[in-house]
């Protein structure tokens, strides 16, 4: 009987049987995630004048970490920008709400030495405002 076995985020066909609660994977490796989500970094940048891009918070990868969500807000509507190693990956702008999230459907990749930055930008003339992030994931934790 063919079943199929997810894998990491890969389904993959297998010869495998369930057998009185366990699984036999012909011969294959399963493995597991390992860690729950936490909150990774936490970020404020406070008194950000108008028009300046700004960073929040800076997160330096230190092995396979999966990012499950950034979630950002401020004193007012703002456009906040997601970066992995300086090349922007995503845009989203507040309002009327004034709180954000990056949300991954399925976890993004980031490796040891990978620099993640959300910044943010605001365009209330005169005004200083203050902004938060915090970004979310575990650590994969590959077992035989």
């Amino acid at each position: 009987m063919v079943t199929r076995i997810v894998q990491g985020w890969k389904e993959l066909d297998t010869n495998a049987i369930v057998d009185g609660g366990t699984v036999d994977i012909g011969g294959g490796t399963l493995q597991t995630f390992g860690e729950a989500v936490t909150a990774y970094a936490v970020g404020l940048a406070s008194a950000v004048p108008s028009n300046t891009e700004t960073t929040i918070v800076t997160l330096v990868a230190n092995g396979i970490n999966m990012m499950t969500l950034i979630n950002v807000s401020g004193d007012d509507y703002a456009k906040y920008r997601f970066y992995i190693n300086n090349t922007l990956k995503e845009t989203i702008r507040t309002g009327p709400d004034r709180n954000g999230r990056f949300y991954f459907v399925h976890p993004y990749t980031i490796t040891a030495g990978d620099i993640v930055d959300v910044k943010v930008e605001h365009f209330f003339s005169g005004d200083t405002l203050n902004f938060e992030a915090t970004i979310y994931g575990f650590k994969y934790v590959a077992t035989p």
